[in-house]
């Protein structure tokens, strides 16, 4: 497997209009109410990209949280602050398995899409756990690949269904943060469509989705000209796909 060179692909991540579909955390609300006692919530993002979900909770609670995320890449970082500038949100160079931030920083952690790159993911999930304050709340969002095996992409290059064995199971996952000391709750949201066959090949040459950047050139040249064969067979024809997002949430005592 190759690694994933987030420096080539921070400049065309958001160009993939999912990855900015982010709302409001629903989680956040009730935190909201700190701002009343003069604290702003304390937000922590872990593997935040270029910001997304940050930009998405500055606009929905604005002052009443002070956010922070954190990132290996700088070059992700560099369009997280671009986007984020005027918001007060704290960007920072770092790993999950090494979190630069003191017990019980933070009411709300979050990691969304990040966990299946993690080096050392036992030990980035206690330290996401440490991070955590009394009552706080810690999310995780990922992909669920034992749920989805009619992923398009498996389709067309199926050694990246052998390199999803990276992904953690549902019930690991959980079962870690059971281990952990939370409070968990989970659920898995599915979602079946038709991809249309042209859309996939624009995702396939931009290449900055994990599945295919870490494949060898060799399998995703292959893969990328059955998918040119397949759009030169029928330009309007469309791939069925599915996908599938764990969202686990695990609350701290106190």
């Amino acid at each position: 497997m190759r690694p994933v060179d987030y420096g080539r692909i921070a400049a065309t991540y958001d160009a993939l209009p999912i990855r900015s579909e982010v709302g409001p955390d629903p989680e956040l609300a009730a935190l909201t109410a700190l701002a009343a006692s003069g604290r702003a919530a304390r937000v922590l993002d872990v593997g935040c990209g270029t910001g997304s979900y940050l930009v998405a909770q500055a606009r929905a609670f604005g002052p009443a949280l002070a956010l922070t995320g954190l990132d290996p890449s700088e070059a992700m970082l560099a369009r997280a602050r671009t986007k984020l500038a005027g918001s007060g949100a704290e960007l920072l160079v770092g790993r999950a398995e090494a979190l630069p931030f003191a017990d019980g920083s933070f009411d709300r952690v979050v990691s969304r899409f990040a966990f299946h790159h993690f080096a050392d993911p036992s030990r980035a999930l206690a330290e996401l756990r440490r991070v955590l304050a009394p009552a706080g709340r810690l999310g995780l969002a990922n992909l669920a690949p034992e749920h989805m095996p009619g992923f398009w992409m498996y389709a067309f290059f199926p050694e990246a269904h052998a390199l999803d064995a990276r992904f953690w199971s549902v019930a690991r996952l959980v079962a870690a943060f059971a281990a952990l000391g939370l409070e968990v709750s989970h659920r898995v949201a599915v979602t079946r469509d038709a991809l249309p066959l042209r859309e996939a090949l624009l995702q396939a040459e931009l290449r900055d989705q994990s599945h295919l950047a870490a494949l060898e050139e060799a399998d995703y040249a292959r893969g990328l000209e059955a998918l040119r064969h397949a759009v030169a067979r029928d330009p309007e024809g469309a791939v069925a796909s599915e996908t599938a997002v764990l969202h686990l949430t695990g609350k701290s005592p106190g």
